[in-house]
C-alpha cells in the first residue's frame, strides 16, 4: 500500500479523499469545484485511488443529456488504525477504519499503569485480540496513535506527565512503542487527541476554527485552526493550566481537584473513571468546585476567545455529560457586562462535546488517518 517513501497517499490525493470523506457520495464533477485542480488532474488521482481501493465509485442514474457522472466514497476497510490513551487510571483502546468510524472500544487492565513493560505488552495483546475479533489484516492496520496526559519536553516523544504515570515520565516513547506495536506510531497529549477527534466527527464538522477544553485529572485544552490542530513552537499550545498562577492551581477546572472537593464531604471516589460511573449533579461539594472554578475557567474562555478568535470552544475530556453542561451553565457570560452602544467582537458558541465519554483514545486512532491518508 505504501511508496517508495513509505507514503499511502500523495498530498493531492489526501486532499481528494479528505473531500470525498467531509462529503460522502460526492460526484466527481463537483469535486473537481472543491480541490481547485484540473479536471483531468481530479480524474487521473481519482483514477488512482480507485485502483488503490481506497476508493470506490458508482455511475449516478442518468437525469439528461451525457455521460453521469460518478459518485465517489472511501472504503471503509481499505485501512484500519489502533488509537490508545494513557490517563491517570485506565488504559483506553480503539480501532478506526477508514470513514473514521469508531469500531471498538475498550479498556484495558493492566497490574500497574506505571510499569511500561506490562502497560505495552497488555495494549500489543488487545490490539491483537481485536483485530482477530473483528477480521481486520495486519497488512492494513496503518498505524497507531498514543495519547498520553501532559506536555511536552523538548521533544515530541517526551512528556512530563502526572506523578501517576512517572515511569513514562522525560523519556523518548516512540522507540518503546515502535519496537512493540507497530512500525508507525504517533504520540500525543490526550488535550490535543481530544481535539482532533472533534474535528472529524464532532464540532469540527460545523467549526472550521475552534478550541477544545479537556478536563480531566488535570486541565488541559486543544487547539484547532481551519481544521489543522496548532502546535506552537514547542508543541504544546493548549496548555492551559499555565494561564493560571501556581496559587491559581488547585482552583483550576482539573477533575483531580474535584476528588479531593467530594473527599472533603465525605465521598469516596478513587478514580476519573469512578466519576464517570457514579456522578451525580447533587452530590456534596460539586455545586461550591464549580463555583470555585468558573472564574479561572471564565479567564481561559476569555484568553482563548482574544488570541485564536474560534467561532466555538468545546467542553469535553473525561468530564461526564451533565458536569460539562453544569460547566457551561456556569460559564455562559465569561466576559461579563459592557456598555451595549459598543460593538463588541465576536464571542464564541460555548458547546458540549457529543462524543461520548473521553475521545483520546478515538483522537489518537485517527493521527495515523490523518497523518498517511486524509488531511
Amino acid at each position: 500500500m505504501r511508496d517508495r517513501q513509505g507514503r499511502i497517499a500523495t498530498e493531492n490525493e489526501r486532499l481528494v479523499l479528505d473531500i470525498v470523506h467531509r462529503n460522502p457520495e460526492i460526484s466527481r464533477s463537483i469535486l473537481t469545484k472543491h480541490t481547485g485542480l484540473t479536471q483531468q488532474s481530479v480524474h487521473r488521482i481519482v483514477d488512482s485511488l480507485i485502483s488503490k481501493n481506497l476508493l470506490k465509485a458508482d455511475r449516478e442514474t442518468k437525469s439528461g443529456p451525457g455521460q453521469p457522472s460518478l459518485t465517489l466514497t472511501l472504503i471503509d476497510d481499505a485501512a484500519f488504525a489502533f488509537g490508545v490513551s494513557l490517563n491517570t487510571d485506565t488504559i483506553q483502546l480503539s480501532l478506526v477504519n477508514l470513514s473514521c468510524t469508531q469500531i471498538i472500544d475498550t479498556y484495558v487492565e493492566p497490574t500497574n499503569l506505571n510499569n511500561r513493560d506490562i502497560v505495552i505488552k497488555g495494549i500489543k495483546s488487545s490490539m491483537e485480540r481485536l483485530a482477530e475479533e473483528h477480521s481486520v489484516p495486519t497488512n492494513k492496520i496503518v498505524g497507531v496513535g498514543f495519547a498520553i496526559t501532559g506536555y511536552r519536553l523538548g521533544a515530541p516523544d517526551k512528556f512530563h506527565t502526572s506523578s501517576q504515570l512517572s515511569e513514562w515520565a522525560n523519556i523518548p516513547l516512540l522507540p518503546e512503542l515502535t519496537g512493540h506495536l507497530h512500525d508507525h506510531v504517533w504520540v500525543e497529549n490526550n488535550a490535543n487527541a481530544n481535539a482532533i477527534a472533534e474535528t472529524l466527527v464532532g464540532a469540527g464538522r460545523t467549526h472550521a476554527s475552534f478550541s477544545y477544553l479537556s478536563f480531566n485529572y488535570g486541565f488541559g485544552g486543544g487547539i484547532i485552526i481551519d481544521g489543522r490542530p496548532l502546535t506552537g513552537a514547542h508543541m504544546n499550545a493548549g496548555e492551559l493550566g499555565t494561564i493560571l498562577t501556581p496559587d491559581q492551581m488547585t482552583s483550576r477546572p482539573a477533575l483531580g481537584e474535584l476528588l479531593i472537593r467530594l473527599k472533603n464531604h465525605g465521598i469516596n471516589i478513587n478514580s476519573i473513571r469512578e466519576l464517570a460511573e457514579k456522578f451525580d449533579p447533587n452530590m456534596p461539594g460539586v455545586r461550591e468546585w464549580v463555583d470555585e472554578v468558573t472564574p479561572h475557567l471564565n479567564l481561559t474562555i476569555r484568553a482563548l476567545s482574544a488570541i485564536t478568535d474560534p467561532s466555538a470552544i468545546v467542553f469535553g475530556g473525561e468530564a461526564p455529560p451533565a458536569l460539562r453542561d453544569m460547566l457551561i451553565n456556569a460559564s455562559s457570560n465569561p466576559f461579563g457586562d459592557h456598555d451595549p452602544t459598543v460593538r463588541s467582537p465576536s464571542r464564541p458558541s460555548l458547546i458540549k462535546s457529543d462524543i461520548d465519554g473521553d475521545a483520546a483514545s478515538f483522537g489518537a486512532a485517527l493521527l495515523p488517518i490523518k497523518q498517511q491518508i486524509l488531511l
